[in-house]
């Protein structure tokens, strides 16, 4: 595989890795801790471990929210890397790229 199919595969990865890291962000923001404390309490699988997670949300909202714009920001520039090598010019690349992960992230 090419190098720029190299950068295509992990531009995939890294939005889709963005992707699961706001999904997670919205779960965990949406998520009812009284229904989730009835779930425990009737040993549902899983409920106990999202008690303890909602119980530490703002660690995990900040690890979420870094990863997320890392990921970001890394599908950023390898969006300049491709759109630099197919158009050749390094400024507007950098313009559409940074429009393009916006719109798509």
């Amino acid at each position: 595989m090419t190098t720029a199919g190299w950068q295509i595969v992990v531009f995939v990865a890294c939005l889709i890795g963005v992707g699961a890291f706001e999904g997670v962000e919205t779960a965990l923001l949406a998520a009812d801790r009284f229904r989730i404390r009835v779930l425990a309490k009737a040993k549902r699988a899983g409920a106990e471990l999202s008690l303890d997670l909602l119980q530490r949300r703002d660690q995990i909202l900040v690890t979420l929210l870094v990863c997320s714009t890392l990921l970001s920001a890394a599908a950023a520039a390898l969006a300049t890397s491709l759109i630099e090598d197919w158009i050749g010019t390094t400024a507007v690349a950098t313009v559409l790229a940074a429009f393009g992960v916006t719109i798509v992230v």
